[in-house]
């Protein structure tokens, strides 16, 4: 049956939430951007710095809508959510592409670089754009706005003018962002200019190539395997910041004592595989919402840690900003607990 729209005002509320939550997780915690009144202020409401809000907030906005219309499950929201991220980080940063004279790539510009891509730093880019800035903000949403829950916050004509603002909003950046230093926000990644054909093919084949597979895949491809959740919510909790550290650390010395890339690469694909069978085996189909707040809680805990020092630093705003997460996933710890009394099986 075909999803239903929500009112206008909560289709607002819901996608600010959303462009908030994605540049939260994705940037300000990660440190991507500094959390200041003054760099707040520019990437939500002043040019060219809002291109970073409308970017973040129209990819998140798309992901969400083609999953609830095409229904294909958490699966097909991963798929989406990883097409999200070749988009930030392949057109808007150029990370993905970025040869090794760019500051911010340098080794990783040449391990495990191939047919132009840097192929090492897109299981970074799933971590922190498909699953930060895409699934955490969608999952938030979903349980902070129940009402829109599984329902469509744009019409058809909406989704089609959002698709219209992104497309020439992307090919202007692939064309000015870092190629031109003098273009903000191009000092975020300098020395990264426009991506070249076969860089522009290869990310159209692995975009377009996402997106197929989420409007294909069975929507029971990682539906949980119990019915109510498996043991303590704290376990879910370990998991996420064991998915968050192994990730960064793989990313960060896996380069220098693995000369192969490609072990790397496939320590990755077996890590969040193994990852995924593991929740799938103790989240549940029903009074998960625990659970699932747990997950997100621990994946976000060890940039808790790191907000510190930024705050420290002067990033004056981080902490604020990452308590009013942790608040949020709170409320629905207990929205979850007192939701599902009963006993957790296996506890």
């Amino acid at each position: 049956m075909r999803a239903r729209e929500v009112s206008g005002r909560t289709s607002a509320q819901v996608i600010l939430a959303m462009a908030f939550l994605a540049v939260t997780c994705g940037e300000l915690l990660s440190g991507g951007i500094r959390a200041t009144p003054f760099s707040l202020l520019g990437v939500f409401l002043v040019p060219p710095y809002v291109v970073v809000a409308l970017t973040y907030g129209i990819g998140v906005l798309l992901v969400r809508e083609a999953s609830v219309r095409w229904d294909r499950g958490w699966g097909g929201t991963l798929l989406l959510a990883a097409a999200n991220a070749w988009v930030l980080q392949g057109i808007f940063t150029k990370v993905l592409f970025g040869p090794a004279s760019s500051p911010d790539i340098q080794q990783l510009g040449s391990y495990g670089h191939w047919l132009g891509v840097n192929w090492v730093l897109v299981a970074l880019a799933l971590y922190l754009d498909g699953f930060l800035a895409t699934v955490v903000p969608i999952f938030l949403t979903n349980e902070l706005f129940p009402g829109a829950r599984g329902r469509r916050l744009l019409s058809d004509l909406g989704v089609g003018i959002a698709l219209a603002v992104f497309g020439p909003l992307l090919a202007w950046e692939d064309i000015y962002i870092n190629a031109n230093n003098n273009v903000g926000p191009s000092l975020a990644h300098p020395f990264v200019s426009a991506l070249s054909p076969l860089q522009l093919t290869v990310w159209a084949i692995v975009v377009v190539g996402l997106c197929a597979a989420a409007w294909k895949v069975p929507p029971t491809l990682l539906r949980p395997r119990t019915e109510r959740p498996v043991g303590s919510p704290w376990v879910m909790v370990a998991l996420g910041v064991v998915a968050t550290v192994g990730t960064l650390l793989v990313e960060g010395l896996g380069w220098r004592v693995v000369p192969w890339p490609e072990l790397l690469l496939g320590a990755d694909v077996l890590g969040y595989a193994a990852l995924l069978q593991v929740v799938r085996g103790r989240v549940g189909r029903s009074g998960n919402l625990t659970h699932r707040a747990a997950l997100v809680a621990g994946s976000l805990a060890p940039w808790l840690v790191y907000d510190v020092f930024l705050e420290v630093g002067g990033d004056y705003l981080v902490l604020p900003i990452a308590g009013a997460v942790f608040a949020a996933l709170a409320v629905l710890w207990r929205k979850g607990r007192r939701a599902a009394p009963v006993a957790i099986a296996g506890a």
